[in-house]
């Protein structure tokens, strides 16, 4: 009993003893001052961030390359380049500017950016968006840091966006409508006059000439309360109130005159390339005043006829610069009228008291082999395919008006067998994200996509070639998956991987 009286008292001496231990400690902690801190002076902080920032730049064979080695992320603003033959020096915008094309300005640590420019230019320096100066170094006469068998290329060049038939696998029956329309006339150089009512009018910069435009015109004639709609070819009239009673396309090539738009926010003219949205934006047509003279004009209509059927792809399409960056886009658009939701048609109008839908969807889609850039598959394993593009629908409440359907198809194409080896895709709820439906905003957006090669012991040895797919799946089915869409491509640029 007495040891077990003295093992208490040990326990109970000890715990004291702890106690009065833990006691002085945060005495000691609480009571005694503690060193003083001072922030970091804001100079040293930016000091330290000047010397995170690194940039190489150096040549390739048709502009030049961006590594940022750096730990910082970086913003290009300017872009210094010199004439080889006058030696003028130029300073332009990396973002927009008509002698280098980019597809971002941003560079994260680690990243590369290829800029094509135009031949006989010489980039010197890069300005950035905190007004750092990063020189070329001229030691620099060859690519650095990009293995020679990398070869970058630019696949949508302005020819290609030209001459897109060339590179189009199939233009025929590619549209299915609806509302069918024909080829109504179709005229190359000649004098034009438009007097109409329009629904929606893209114009853009035709490539090489900033004086003359590339011209899509949508709309329909059978419009009571406004003028009529009339149009002029050469000496042809055409009444487009009666021939495109219930629609109406009209293309116009290598445009020079006069454009006028006489809308919700009165009257003025177009000097600068744009989408003009009236039906989206406020519900009804306006009057469009055009004259001058054009390379092409194309014209498809429908009478009197509200029956179905298949167009070819020339209506639905038109290239030129929307964004006046010097660089143009491809632009497919199957939108004609209003918006829409899963209540109601998208693609609807009223004339005469009768409900008229226009929706058009693709029968196949517009495929694009860059066939003049072939690579075999003995030396290479994986492709980079850089894409910039922008997007717009109809739907205003997404999707729940639409299933999520594949818009954008990129991949590896083989055309001996007509097939793909390997693809990858962008779907409707992606690419909605990217604007706003009324009132009508588009955003720009670059998309890298990684593609492998298949090795010749997978599929034979074969010269590939990357394919661009876009379509608009979107027919009709009560009133839901009826979207109509507005998509520009503007740059697809091509880096190889090579095969170990």
């Amino acid at each position: 009993m007495a040891s077990l009286r003295q093992g208490v008292g040990t326990i109970t001496a000890a715990a004291l003893a702890l106690a009065l231990m833990i006691a002085v400690a945060s005495y000691i902690y609480i009571n005694v001052s503690k060193p003083t801190t001072t922030p970091l002076d804001p100079l040293i902080n930016r000091l330290d961030s000047y010397l995170s920032e690194r940039l190489v730049l150096g040549p390739t064979p048709s502009g030049f390359y961006l590594v940022n080695s750096g730990n910082s992320p970086l913003s290009l603003d300017y872009i210094v380049l010199q004439d080889a033959s006058s030696k003028a020096v130029t300073v332009v915008r990396a973002s927009r500017n008509q002698l280098c094309s980019t597809s971002t300005v941003e560079l994260y640590p680690g990243s590369t950016l290829l800029v094509t420019c135009y031949s006989n230019l010489i980039p010197l320096a890069v300005v950035t968006s905190n007004s750092r100066v990063f020189v070329r170094d001229p030691r620099l006469t060859a690519p650095y840091l990009i293995p020679k068998t990398i070869v970058q290329r630019v696949l949508l060049s302005p020819e290609v966006t030209t001459e897109v038939g060339r590179y189009l696998q199939t233009i025929s029956n590619v549209v299915n409508t609806s509302t069918k329309i024909s080829k109504y006339i179709e005229r190359g150089n000649v004098y034009v006059k438009i007097n109409a009512n329009a629904s929606l009018v893209v114009a853009t910069r035709a490539p090489g000439n900033l004086s003359l435009w590339n011209i899509l015109i949508v709309g329909y004639g059978g419009y009571s309360s406004r003028p009529r709609s009339s149009m002029a070819i050469g000496n042809q009239l055409v009444n487009l109130s009666k021939v495109g009673y219930y629609r109406f396309r009209i293309k116009l090539e290598n445009f020079t005159g006069t454009i006028k738009v006489d809308g919700v926010g009165g009257q003025r003219v177009l000097t600068k390339p744009e989408i003009v949205p009236n039906a989206v934006n406020w519900g009804k047509q306006y009057f469009l005043y055009l004259e001058g003279t054009a390379g092409r004009v194309s014209v498809y209509t429908n009478t009197s006829k509200l029956e179905p059927g298949s167009v070819d792809l020339d209506p639905y399409h038109i290239f030129g610069d929307l964004d006046d960056n010097g660089y143009p886009e491809l632009i497919i658009v199957t939108q004609d009228y209003g918006t829409g939701d899963k209540s109601r048609v998208n693609d609807a109008f009223k004339v005469s008291n009768l409900n008229v839908n226009v929706v058009d969807s693709f029968l196949n889609p517009a495929r694009v082999v860059f066939t003049a850039e072939p690579f075999n598959n003995s030396k290479y394993a994986t492709a980079i395919v850089s894409v910039r593009l922008f997007f717009w629908d109809s739907s205003e409440d997404d999707i729940s008006d639409n299933d999520n359907r594949v818009i954008l198809r990129v991949g590896i194409y083989d055309t001996q067998r007509n097939m793909y080896v390997y693809s990858v895709s962008m779907s409707y709820y992606e690419l909605s994200r990217y604007r706003t439906v009324k009132p009508m905003t588009i955003s720009y957006v670059v998309k890298d996509f990684l593609l492998y090669i298949p090795s010749p012991d997978e599929i034979g040895l074969r010269n590939l070639y990357v394919t661009l797919e876009i379509s608009d799946p979107y027919d009709l089915q009560g009133t839901r998956n009826d979207a109509e869409i507005i998509i520009g491509l503007e740059y697809v640029g091509l880096v190889l991987g090579v095969r170990p």
